[in-house]
């Protein structure tokens, strides 16, 4: 194997597993800071450390000054895909396990492919409906374990939680649809980290409202080293890498590594002894990951096995 694809493949490695400790790591700091905080502050600083990058790559592929529909529409996309998505899974955050939301959550390319078959007003494809059978048993397992908070019944927290998560992955999925012309005209990295920026300052309102707007001098060492590893680690450095590991290696095998993210945030969340493990949860994982698998390698696969059965 080339040396670059060793390093794209470590890069997206790196990326996936800082990305498995985001929830077992904000729901931690969210027992002294109010959730709109975390989710403010960890895309402003994660946003804001990455415009640099962003700067650099368009100016390097062109310097194609945006017309001002299109930062209007960029705008919108920011409140769609980064406020509304992490003001949802922040809040879930508070009612839910943290494995649960980052299972779900990893649900996203079943969204992305859903909206992308009704965007082409086509029938879903057959490996489409599997996976969504899948993910949809793997999710009635998280309602179970999150019941009572992991007492193994159902209520109406587990469901709430469990709700507000999916309809996260769903505008995480609409924000990865509809950022994909902007990335073609003006580079991915300007584009993300634009957005990642507005949709940042988008909690503003929200946190100024709830009257919680965040008090240096109030934070301990560390809370303020939780946040500042969300901002910079989670997401400056983990869209960096991705960024990165995109050009060496092809999208698609570097999309599959996403596939070990239900379990390495459920690995990283029992060792840091934030809940109990739960057959429900292990349920859940193989279910969610066999989702994953069949919607974004199903497709190939059958192809495959179609040319050479002619």
């Amino acid at each position: 194997m080339e040396s670059s694809y060793i390093k794209g493949y470590g890069l997206l490695l790196f990326a996936v597993l800082v990305w498995s400790t985001i929830e077992a790591s904000s729901q931690h700091l969210q027992k002294d800071v109010a959730y709109v905080n975390v989710a403010m502050f960890r895309f402003i600083i994660g946003g804001g450390v990455l415009i640099p990058w962003g700067i650099y790559v368009w100016i390097k592929k062109g310097n194609v000054m945006p017309t001002g529909l299109d930062v209007l529409k960029l705008v919108g996309i920011s409140l769609l895909g980064i406020t509304s998505t992490f003001f949802l899974y922040h809040t879930a955050l508070e009612l839910v396990y943290s494995s649960s939301v980052a299972i779900l959550i990893s649900m996203t390319p079943v969204s992305v492919a859903a909206v992308v078959a009704l965007g082409k007003r086509q029938l879903p494809h057959i490996t489409l409906v599997i996976g969504l059978l899948l993910g949809a048993v793997g999710i009635l397992c998280l309602v179970v374990v999150n019941g009572g908070f992991g007492r193994g019944w159902i209520n109406a927290t587990s469901f709430a939680g469990v709700g507000l998560v999916l309809l996260a992955s769903i505008t995480l999925g609409l924000y990865m649809y509809l950022l994909q012309p902007f990335s073609k005209k003006y580079g991915t990295a300007p584009a993300t980290s634009f957005t990642l920026l507005m949709g940042g300052l988008g909690f503003l309102p929200l946190v100024l409202f709830e009257g919680v707007l965040l008090q240096p001098r109030e934070f301990t060492p560390t809370s303020w080293g939780i946040l500042l590893y969300l901002g910079i680690v989670t997401v400056a450095m983990g869209y960096f890498a991705l960024f990165i590991a995109l050009s060496l290696v092809a999208t698609d095998k570097g999309v599959s590594m996403m596939y070990i993210k239900p379990a390495a945030a459920t690995v990283f969340a029992l060792v840091i002894g934030v809940e109990p493990l739960s057959p429900f949860t292990i349920g859940a994982v193989i279910l969610v990951t066999g989702s994953l698998c069949v919607i974004i390698l199903g497709p190939g696969l059958l192809a495959k096995a179609k040319d050479n059965v002619s």
